[in-house]
Formats: structure tokens, C-alpha cells, sequence
């Protein structure tokens, strides 16, 4: 599903190169629970962010299922973060004007309203359905985390990347969300960034990234 050859992100700082991500090479197939396990600084979120699609590469290729992302335009870029991918970040990024329910549905915004019984599960089985007419900052951290894994696979994404998704969480919580994660369908690819070594263990592969190379 995910493939990339010599992939390089540097950033110009203060008329400095600061290299990110240093020739990466790596191979996903579809249906993998991968843990992209490295100390802070390391690279793991640029490298999320690349996958995302919400940032490009310096240099190298990304090919998604088989299609290199430098064929695309922003509004394909777009089209395809809507209806394939699903973000966890760690941060939440809810809406504070929007209600629960309208955070969790924001992805129909920009793409067609489907997969309405796959809603109406996700709010039962996170536990959302009492807090679908509050607005994010009447929730706790964790509430704020289950609403942000709804918004992530509303529209039943092939790819789901998830930044230090129990990094802020109580061990009840966080393991709320890891079973979520662990019992996606068997055709949806899991990418969790982590430095938590018993989250990757939790994984079927961990790729370790050390000052922006991958090891293993």
C-alpha cells in the first residue's frame, strides 16, 4: 500500500539546511499495524505528515497504492486525505465552535454523507452518544480523544495515522483506544507514532526511526 524510495524532508533555518528525514526507504502492505517507535526529534511526525499527505517530501518518491504522490494536485491531495486517510493526533484539533456531533461529521463536509450505520456504531461503541450536542471544551481529555478517533473513521479510511494517540491519557482511556485501533478491519492499515515500547508491542511490525533514519 505505502512505498518509499530515498524519501528526504529539509527544512532552511536561519540560512541553514536542517535535514529531517534522511533517505528513507520502506515498504507497507495493506492491512498492517505498524508502530513507528523513536525518541522525540527523531522524525516520526514529519514523516506522519508526509504519509498524510498533509506535507511532501524534499526529495524521493511516495507511491499509495501504487499511484506516486507527486501526481497529484492540491485538490486531488484533498480529495484523497478526505476519503482514505484518518488522522488521531494527539492534540485532538476539535472545533470549539462546532458541536460533538458536527466535529465528528466534519469529514462529510468536504466528501459525500455515507456510511450513516457505520456513524451510528462508532458514537455507540466510543460512548459519544450523550455527548453529541456538547460543544469540546465541555469534555475531558480522553471524551475529547474518543470524538477525534470518530472524526478519524467516519468515513471508513483505508489508512489511519495516529500520533502518540494515549500519550495524554489515563491507562483506563488509553486502552479504550487502543482496542479500538487493534480491531479495525483487516483491510485498514494502522500507523501508530510512539515512543512507548509496550504500545508497540501491541503492534504485527515496529519500524525504529533514529535523527530522521529508519532502522529496522
Amino acid at each position: 500500500m505505502i512505498e518509499l524510495k530515498n524519501l528526504c524532508k529539509s527544512y532552511k533555518v536561519h540560512q541553514r539546511v536542517e535535514n529531517i528525514l534522511n533517505h528513507v526507504n520502506l515498504s507497507i502492505d495493506r492491512g498492517e499495524r505498524i508502530a513507528l517507535l523513536g525518541p522525540s526529534g527523531a522524525g516520526k511526525t514529519t514523516l506522519m505528515n508526509i504519509l498524510g499527505l498533509l506535507d511532501t517530501q524534499t526529495s524521493g518518491q511516495y507511491w499509495l497504492e501504487g499511484i506516486s504522490t507527486n501526481q497529484y494536485n492540491q485538490r486531488s491531495l484533498a480529495k484523497v486525505r478526505n476519503n482514505k486517510i484518518g488522522f488521531i493526533f494527539q492534540q485532538y484539533h476539535l472545533l470549539p465552535a462546532f458541536s460533538i456531533e458536527m466535529n465528528i461529521q466534519l469529514p462529510w463536509r468536504y466528501g459525500k454523507k455515507t456510511h450513516l450505520d457505520h456513524y451510528h456504531q462508532l458514537i455507540d461503541n466510543l460512548g459519544l452518544k450523550s455527548l453529541l450536542n456538547k460543544k469540546p471544551d465541555q469534555l475531558s481529555g480522553g471524551q475529547q480523544q474518543r470524538v477525534a478517533i470518530a472524526r478519524a473513521m467516519i468515513n471508513k479510511p483505508e489508512l489511519i495515522l495516529a500520533d502518540e494517540p494515549t500519550g495524554a491519557l489515563d491507562f483506563a482511556t488509553g486502552e479504550q483506544v487502543m482496542s479500538v485501533l487493534e480491531n479495525q478491519p483487516q483491510k485498514t492499515t494502522v500507523i501508530i507514532i510512539t515512543h512507548n515500547e509496550k504500545i508497540a508491542q501491541r503492534c504485527n511490525r515496529t519500524i525504529k526511526i533514529m535523527d530522521g533514519e529508519v532502522l529496522s
